[in-house]
């Protein structure tokens, strides 16, 4: 009977110390999973800081083709500066961009090449604000502007667009939908309507930033009114892209940015005259220089006549 007892007592330390060793393999494979899981979690997300600028070399190669004309080639190097004047009180980026330098090499089929240094949209200031998912609060037009594009036209790559949401996993895929007024690209702007397929593609090092990369592939419609003389006419456009953005993972602003779009357009001008026409943009975002120069706020006066010290930002 003893023996029996003793039998069943050590049957139970059995049992028990499995019950124990499979309770210690399942914490070590949760554990594992959600280390796992955290190391594939990337944030995407922009946080500019009050006084930075930053300078992008845009290089881009175009095909336009009017009313099934020959294609005008253009390849464009162009200079972009994005300055951060001011954050409101919900961490939204008031933001000044600008085109500074402009430089194009142009030519048709049977023609020789013919390189451009001017454009009417150099140095015309916009201000746009937006939030560090990159939705668009708020956009206007910081200098008094003439009827003008900017060098790749009105539905041209733009930097500052909607990621829509921060947090994501390697390989995960999520939609954003948008109605930009694209101030950057004109007057009178552009307006654009967009929905984005992203996806996650992972971690990268790039122009010595480490950064966060998505991709994503595109289909928009958008319209733009065209002011010539005491005229003017609509372009209607269809637009189908594809995009890779890199964006620093430690300071938070886009490094790289890749795009290649085709527009189908047309341009009414009238209900009865209407012309198609092709333009084709690949385009490259590469940071130039990331200046940062430090703001003070002034000081201000609180209500028994006192200053509050001044603080840095």
């Amino acid at each position: 009977m003893k023996q029996i007892i003793k039998n069943i007592k050590n049957m139970n330390l059995v049992k028990h110390s499995t019950v124990i060793i499979a309770l210690m393999f399942f914490c070590i494979i949760t554990n594992s999973s959600v280390a796992q899981e955290i190391k594939d979690t990337l944030c995407f997300k922009l946080d500019f800081k009050l006084g930075q600028k930053l300078t992008y070399r845009v290089e881009s190669f175009d095909s336009i083709a009017i009313d099934y004309g020959s294609p005008l080639l253009k390849n464009r190097i162009e200079f972009w500066e994005i300055s951060c004047d001011s954050i409101t009180s919900r961490g939204n980026f008031i933001l000044s961009q600008k085109l500074v330098e402009f430089n194009s090499l142009e030519a048709t089929k049977d023609e020789d090449k013919v390189e451009r240094f001017e454009s009417p949209w150099l140095n015309k200031r916009v201000r746009i604000e937006i939030d560090s998912l990159g939705n668009r609060i708020s956009v206007n037009y910081i200098d008094t502007v003439s009827p003008a594009l900017a060098p790749g036209g009105a539905f041209q790559p733009y930097i500052l667009f909607k990621i829509g949401e921060s947090l994501k996993s390697i390989n995960e895929s999520w939609i954003t939908e948008s109605t930009d007024t694209l101030v950057e690209n004109g007057f009178p702007p552009a307006i654009l309507k967009q929905t984005s397929l992203n996806r996650v593609k992972g971690r990268i090092d790039t122009l010595d930033f480490n950064c966060n990369r998505f991709d994503y592939i595109k289909t928009a419609q958008g319209s733009v009114e065209t002011v010539y003389g005491k005229g003017s006419f609509f372009t209607t456009v269809v637009v189908n892209s594809h995009g890779i953005m890199d964006i620093s993972s430690e300071l938070f602003f886009p490094v790289h940015y890749y795009s290649t779009i085709e527009q189908k357009l047309t341009m009414h001008y009238s209900d009865s005259q209407k012309i198609k026409g092709w333009h084709y943009i690949t385009t490259n975002f590469t940071l130039e220089k990331n200046e940062y120069k430090e703001v003070i706020k002034q000081p201000k006066k609180i209500k028994n006549g006192k200053k509050q010290p001044s603080k840095r930002r």
